[in-house]
């Protein structure tokens, strides 16, 4: 029977499996002790604690190969999500790379050409009312262009460190209007005089993005945002979690895909983004989440001691 369960790799199999077979080996060597006596079954009690020895051993024996092969492909599965990930992180590193320079190129004309325009003195006031306006959304455009450039371009400065006390706290304060909005409050649980091993600007942009999708996310009148740290040895764990509409194990699957968002005007790329910065700094994003009752964003940095 374990040997049936060892075949499908599945825990929750060989462990019914597992604890059946013992139950009914060990009810088979009680049966025969104490009511048969070796009436139907001689063989048994001519060695009888042998027989238990050997039947246990078998048992340990199932359990240490199942252990070994649940083991490595635990390992396997985890090494080829990493693949995956790297993989999809250069395909959009590329394609970023490659859409932002030839985007970067016209745009930098056209600013140039409406700064010169604005201090043209034959023009009308009238008529450059809305040159600011404009400068400043090619300035939003730049920087959008910018971010696509920092999934491409290697994280090669000295390993800057940052507060996370202060950035948490600055970043739910820049949020706090849009949560009230949306009839959300926040709950905080952060360490104090904890720094990591990641820029004060990168940091902020992680926590903007992961806290605007759980605010997004919550469309509860008792919508609670719980932003919370947590220490293990050298690395502390940033857990936002939710009580918003949640995620299946499917959707969970594309998360960080490119252009793959479950809001209607979403793209995807921010999370792409995260992913990538957060991985500049040998950190970690996992998510956790069911389907009605929430998700939950656990992000590792590495400590800065």
């Amino acid at each position: 029977m374990p040997c049936i369960a060892i075949v499908f790799f599945h825990k929750k199999i060989y462990y019914s499996i597992g604890t059946v077979n013992l139950i009914g080996g060990y009810g088979i060597f009680a049966y025969i002790y104490f009511i048969d006596q070796g009436e139907r079954f001689p063989y048994f009690l001519e060695d009888y604690w042998g027989n238990i020895i050997n039947f246990t051993a078998c048992q340990f024996i199932f359990f240490f190969v199942f252990f070994i092969t649940n083991s490595r492909t635990e390992k396997l599965k985890l090494y080829y999500e990493q693949i995956q990930r790297t993989e999809r992180l250069k395909n959009t590193g590329q394609l970023a790379a490659a859409v932002a320079h030839e985007i970067r190129n016209p745009i930098t004309v056209v600013k140039g050409f409406l700064q010169l325009y604005e201090e043209d003195q034959l023009i009308p006031m009238k008529s450059k009312q809305h040159f600011q306006l404009m400068l400043d959304e090619l300035d939003l455009a730049e920087k959008v262009i910018s971010d696509f450039l920092s999934l491409a371009k290697p994280n090669t400065e000295k390993t800057p460190v940052s507060n996370v006390n202060d950035t948490v706290h600055s970043v739910v304060e820049l949020l706090s209007s849009y949560a009230s909005a949306n009839n959300i409050i926040f709950s905080l649980s952060i360490h104090d005089n904890i720094n990591v091993h990641c820029s004060k600007v990168e940091m902020k942009q992680l926590l903007v993005n992961f806290i605007k999708n759980a605010i997004e996310a919550t469309d509860k009148k008792d919508g609670i945002i719980k932003i919370s740290t947590e220490l293990h040895e050298s690395k502390l764990h940033l857990l936002i979690e939710d009580n918003g509409i949640g995620m299946d194990n499917e959707e969970m699957e594309k998360i960080g895909t490119p252009f793959y968002s479950l809001k209607s005007n979403g793209t995807g790329l921010g999370l792409m983004i995260c992913y990538n910065i957060i991985e500049n700094y040998n950190g970690s994003i996992k998510f956790s989440s069911e389907k009605g009752k929430g998700t939950k964003v656990t992000i590792q940095f590495q400590i800065a001691r």
